[in-house]
């Protein structure tokens, strides 16, 4: 399974930037620097505390549960891909 990183990496390292595009198109240029660092404190703290609360879940429940629990939690966030914007049109 370790030769599937690269491709793993290739993809992760192509969400983030489309995460980076749209705090920049969805902030004014005046607050901009405000919502990269809410962007970013948020993202980084979550990153570091997900390990821990996680893991403390599945030392209480199982591993079974807490597997469950993070599938239920990624399929709830599937409806909100119905609120998205159509994508707009690539004119060059």
């Amino acid at each position: 399974m370790w030769f599937t990183l690269p491709f793993v990496g290739v993809v992760l390292n192509g969400t983030s930037s489309v995460l980076y595009a749209t705090v920049a198109e969805m902030i004014s240029p005046s607050a901009r620097s405000r919502g990269y660092g809410l962007y970013y404190a948020i993202t980084l703290g979550s990153g570091a505390m997900a390990p821990m609360a996680y893991g403390l879940f599945s030392d209480s429940f199982g591993l079974s549960l807490t597997l469950i629990s993070i599938a239920v939690i990624v399929l709830l966030t599937l409806p909100l891909t119905r609120y998205l914007a159509a994508p707009k049109s690539l004119a060059y």
